[in-house]
């Protein structure tokens, strides 16, 4: 399912930030009174309406500004007005109609996309009055809204989602998800019930993934080593030290254990479901300009379909085609590069996006390509943000890995400086390669197969439920109330990206922290590589 693209535009310092952020649900784009201080477009992945989408917030709109980086600021909003679904054209009730209005009014009918007119800073009833100056403009009927105190901003985006084209498919679309979703995590906890008979009133009961011993249980008798007496002793020297002698702490260490594997395939009689079947695979190959996207998609085909140049750009649109490898059907996609946009004091270059998001939003994997020259940048960990927080498989393939000064020390060092960067997904995969010679690039192929399949993986929940009794009751569980957190029951409800249920005595008390042990065990345990894991908690009492 493609995620529609909304972008609000409007002049400087009408409010586009601050509605970006009301609707988002939290701050992350900066706001100060001073015109003019978002640059470039900052996005977010919003999935907490009707139907999921990405809004874009565009720099201020002012043709005749003298500001010098106002050029860049116009190229911005009209690539955001190219490739959004939807616009929001944002305008300050407080000032009233701006000659500048009627300029933003002009640029957006070249473009034919669907355009919800709102008029901000309208703080109540009794001032919207002031929304009449705007009919000079000659468009429909207009919004009133305060996005700093989230008068109406509900209504609005309830609006502009209906506004969008294919908004009854995409509705359709998310519906069908969220009840298969419901529908697998229903089944999954009448499971557990079953499993579980007794109703659960008491929260130290301990039931669950914590059955196997009571916590009245009386504890075990201490058992003693007999004394051993040469010639008196039924049992050798040998025999009486291998059964009671105390050993060393390297001795413990070196005794070999029973494997995880080979402990769950003795304890567990349910088969595992079978490999996952994956069609075609799409995967899109995002990043920079001038990082070598289009000489790696040339170089995965095994021919010359995208002009490849040393001039950053050069790629306009992104291409897309099909091709077949090791019996595997690829679908891959070379996006436009992220064009430059500014240079601040501080050297910090940044990018627009908007021609990936599209191509991040219909793909399985995405291919972050980043240049070994320059390492990780600011732009680079906002795209991966966006694979991250819409479930993609994330694959950082680091190219020019021909051009870097090598040591033993220097690829372990610059995974570590990716796995700092990148510590939001430390699920990614790392890819060394050299687009230009051809270097690792064809292990790329297999890597994206293998990362597809980790989205599809489906893990029995007896299975799951067995490794997770083993693993949690090594170390202490985090408090809440006065008692322990407590996990009774977990299963898989969804794939691609994984997800999984788990039944608590505390939902609301499970730390994050806690959480991420438990996702690192499973990773750890099941693979998974490549794909971030998602979790829904629920309590195992009928009535929360």
């Amino acid at each position: 399912m493609r995620t529609p693209v909304i972008a609000i535009v409007g002049r400087p310092n009408v409010g586009k930030s601050t509605l970006f952020n009301r609707i988002l649900g939290h701050r992350k784009a900066i706001v100060e009174d001073e015109p003019g201080v978002t640059r470039d477009r900052n996005y977010a992945f919003i999935d907490r309406f009707e139907i999921p989408f990405t809004l874009v917030d565009t720099g201020g709109f002012d043709p005749k500004g003298t500001d010098p980086l106002q050029s860049f600021v116009l190229q911005q909003t009209e690539i955001a007005c190219q490739e959004a679904d939807l616009i929001l054209a944002l305008f300050d009730g407080q000032f009233g109609c701006h000659p500048t209005d009627h300029d933003l009014l002009a640029m957006l009918r070249r473009y034919r996309k669907p355009v919800v007119y709102v008029v901000n800073k309208i703080d109540g009833d009794e001032h919207t009055v002031k929304t009449a100056d705007f009919y000079e403009l000659g468009v429909g009927d207009f919004f009133d809204v305060s996005a700093l105190h989230g008068r109406q901003v509900k209504n609005l985006v309830r609006s502009f989602l209906e506004a969008l084209p294919n908004f009854g498919l995409l509705l359709a679309e998310t519906i069908a998800q969220q009840e298969h979703r419901s529908l697998e995590e229903s089944s999954a906890i009448q499971e557990f019930r079953k499993q579980s008979p007794a109703e659960f009133d008491d929260d130290e009961a301990g039931l669950g993934l914590y059955d196997d011993v009571a916590e009245d249980a009386p504890l075990p008798e201490p058992i003693f080593a007999p004394v051993f007496v040469p010639g008196q002793s039924e049992e050798t020297s040998s025999d009486y030290d291998r059964e009671f002698r105390l050993r060393t702490l390297a001795e413990i260490e070196a005794i070999p254990e029973l494997s995880d594997d080979d402990e769950i395939e003795e304890a567990d009689d349910t088969e595992e479901p079978p490999p996952p079947s994956i069609g075609t695979i799409k995967f899109a190959i995002v990043g920079k300009p001038n990082v070598g996207k289009s000489t790696l998609f040339n170089l995965l085909l095994r021919e010359n379909r995208a002009i490849t140049s040393p001039i950053a750009g050069t790629t306009r649109d992104p291409l897309e085609v099909k091709f077949e490898r090791d019996g595997q059907e690829f679908e891959l996609v070379d996006t436009a590069g992220l064009r430059k946009q500014a240079r601040v004091d501080a050297g910090v270059e940044r990018y627009s996006t908007m021609r990936a998001l599209s191509a991040i939003s219909e793909c399985d994997v995405a291919v972050l390509v980043i240049d070994a020259t320059e390492g990780a940048t600011e732009q680079d960990t906002r795209v991966a943000g966006l694979a991250h927080d819409q479930g993609r498989g994330l694959i950082i393939a680091v190219n020019k890995w021909d051009l870097v000064e090598k040591d033993h020390r220097t690829a372990h060092e610059f995974k570590l400086d990716l796995k700092q960067t990148f510590k939001f997904a430390p699920y990614a995969s790392h890819l060394f390669i050299s687009a230009k010679t051809g270097k690792r690039c064809e292990t790329l192929l297999g890597l994206a197969k293998q990362v597809a399949l980790s989205r599809s993986k489906r893990i029995s929940t007896n299975r799951l439920n067995r490794v997770l009794t083993r693993e949690l009751r090594r170390v202490s569980a985090p408090s809440y109330r006065g008692g322990p957190i407590k996990v009774y029951y977990a299963s898989q409800i969804d794939v691609a990206p994984p997800y999984f249920l788990l039944v608590v005595n505390y939902p609301r008390g499970m730390h994050f922290s806690y959480l991420r042990f438990i996702k690192n065990i499973i990773r750890e345990k099941f693979g998974f590589e490549g794909t971030d894991l998602k979790f829904k908690l629920a309590s195992r009492r009928r009535d929360e």
